[in-house]
């Protein structure tokens, strides 16, 4: 699994992207774009972010250290840890969605 973890000074974050090992094909992107609106809804920290044109689907975390000196290694340690533990809960729902295994209720209630 591809991810980036990185500091952007500039904005006082640091954040954690990690991209699902999948493409969306162009037949099932619409379906998905409601997908990932719906799982996003019931998020409170961290989201999914998807490029309908592409078909990627990357799972965004961030920490805001404003203005203080960079965040301890734990901090770093526990945005991923976090962003791993969703990964590992929704990538093989949202890949059974796509391979038509599962329908939209059944996919919501599994991530539910």
């Amino acid at each position: 699994m591809a991810f980036i973890c990185e500091i952007l000074e500039e904005r006082e974050v640091a954040r954690f992207l990690s991209m699902l090992p999948f493409d969306v094909p162009e037949d099932k992107r619409v379906d998905v774009a409601i997908a990932i609106c719906a799982i996003n809804n019931g998020f409170v920290n961290g989201n999914f972010d998807y490029d309908a044109i592409k078909g990627k689907i990357y799972y965004r975390r961030a920490v805001y250290f404003g203005g203080e000196k960079l965040p301890e290694q734990s901090v770093y340690d526990g945005l991923i840890a976090m962003s791993l533990d969703v990964i590992d809960r929704y990538n093989d729902a949202l890949f059974e969605f796509i391979e038509d295994k599962t329908t939209f209720e059944e996919l919501m209630a599994r991530v539910s």
